[in-house]
């Protein structure tokens, strides 16, 4: 209740704001308590983010819904709180938020690869899945941040032909099979390992290995 009372999340913001865009994770989680453990405490990244944007910039801040009540009221308080920052409705539309800013900053999530297929500069805090892509800027450690920054913006987006190559890549390694089958939580382990997406997932991952062992010609 406390979180749904006016004046703790922005809903209408400005139109032509030029802004960065960080999405909050989910945790804990793989993305963060795996992938990248030394990013795990949000708050203070968000506050060196902020410092590091140009002058002028805004720092759309956006909690991810899952997260709503699973943490006290003063941690929002203090991204709210932090100069420079805009903390944004969680369910305003991430992609459009994305599709309006003029940088994406994320540690590993989803939201750094719809930046790049939105055509947006990009900056990771950890190496993730569409790291391999040429273009995508990786921070290390927080005093890098003003220079990537810069770089970023100054590159502008990751260039259209390694996108599209990236993606084709993808594809060539894609298969199709139901995802939602393996997370059934009521159904026993057995009746999940002999479905028939679970089968497709074995056989399309096995074929992707084979094709990977293929010595080169």
């Amino acid at each position: 209740r406390r979180l749904s009372r006016p004046g703790l999340f922005e809903r209408s913001l400005p139109a032509d704001e030029p802004y960065a865009y960080f999405p909050l994770h989910l945790q804990p989680e793989l993305s963060t308590n795996v992938l990248s453990p030394f990013w795990l405490d949000q708050p203070p990244l968000v506050e060196n983010i902020a410092r590091s944007l140009p002058l002028g910039m805004r720092l759309y801040v956006k909690e991810h819904v899952p997260m709503l009540g699973l943490l006290p009221y003063e941690y929002y308080e203090r991204l709210r709180r932090i100069p420079n920052v805009r903390l944004v409705d969680p369910h305003l539309s991430s992609l459009e938020l994305i599709r309006n800013c003029r940088l994406v900053l994320t540690i590993t999530g989803t939201a750094g690869f719809e930046g790049i297929l939105l055509g947006r500069p990009l900056v990771t805090f950890s190496d993730i899945f569409y790291s391999a892509i040429d273009g995508v800027q990786r921070c290390h450690a927080p005093e890098q941040l003003p220079r990537i920054i810069r770089a970023a913006l100054a590159s502008g987006p990751v260039p259209d032909q390694h996108v599209h190559a990236y993606v084709a890549a993808l594809l060539e390694d894609a298969f199709v099979f139901d995802m939602d089958e393996l997370w059934h939580p009521e159904r026993p382990y057995e009746s999940i390992r002999d479905a028939a997406s679970t089968q497709a997932l074995y056989r399309g991952y096995l074929e992707v290995l084979d094709r990977v062992a293929e010595p080169s010609v």
